[in-house]
């Protein structure tokens, strides 16, 4: 018997599997507007791996149950920034109306609610304000993707009000990341503390958006 799980043992290594599979740590994140938060709970597969360097982009410091936020999928995460945008991106105005910043993110809004609160593991949280052809479409991911599940990914695509800060996050994050989402209309305690981080938004904007 121990001859036949030598061999097994050794059949494994050669093929490069896991023995066992061991649960990756906790995703730190950094939320969107300046300090850090840990998203506790979260398991991501190898395809999330988030970067050793997250983007620090917010400033207050809060722990946010993996459970509370609906959504759980994975997203192909991209970047853009007024110089490289449409007529109303240049001019820093969202599909909502509201004037663009660090923090903002394009979602598809018939999947993400204008208004909801992103948290993307690794690297922060941020409100979903925008849209455009290639988020709803998923291009980057399609296009990008490797596996089926990246394939058939969402795309999120972070606002930055700088080309030199889009592009040194683009070249340092994490391409793939795991997100999970408040929606306005979510009551609970942790959606009503995600949502604070966006206190001074013109939420009546917003949600005038709403599909």
């Amino acid at each position: 018997m121990m001859r036949y799980i030598t061999s097994l043992c050794l059949i494994v290594a050669a093929l490069g599997l896991p023995a066992v599979a061991s649960p990756m740590p906790n995703g730190g994140a950094s939320c969107s507007k300046g300090g850090t938060f840990q998203m506790t709970g979260s398991s991501l597969p190898s395809t999330t791996a988030a970067s050793s360097q997250p983007q620090s982009l917010s400033h207050v410091t809060i722990t946010l149950p993996a459970s509370t936020p609906v959504g759980g999928r994975l997203a192909r995460v991209t970047a853009y920034w007024p110089s490289e945008g449409d007529y109303y991106t240049r001019h820093s105005l969202a599909a909502t109306g509201v004037r663009l910043h660090d923090g903002h993110c394009a979602v598809d809004p018939n999947i993400i609610p204008y208004g909801s609160v992103v948290a993307i593991a690794g690297i922060g949280t941020f409100l979903a304000v925008d849209t455009g052809t290639a988020v709803v479409e998923r291009t980057a991911a399609r296009e990008g993707g490797r596996t089926y599940a990246q394939r058939h990914a969402l795309v999120v695509d972070l606002f930055f009000e700088s080309r030199r800060k889009g592009e040194a996050f683009a070249s340092s994050a994490a391409r793939w990341a795991a997100i999970s989402w408040w929606t306005p209309g979510s009551s609970s305690s942790s959606a009503k503390e995600a949502r604070s981080l966006f206190a001074d938004e013109d939420w009546q904007k917003i949600e005038s958006k709403q599909l």
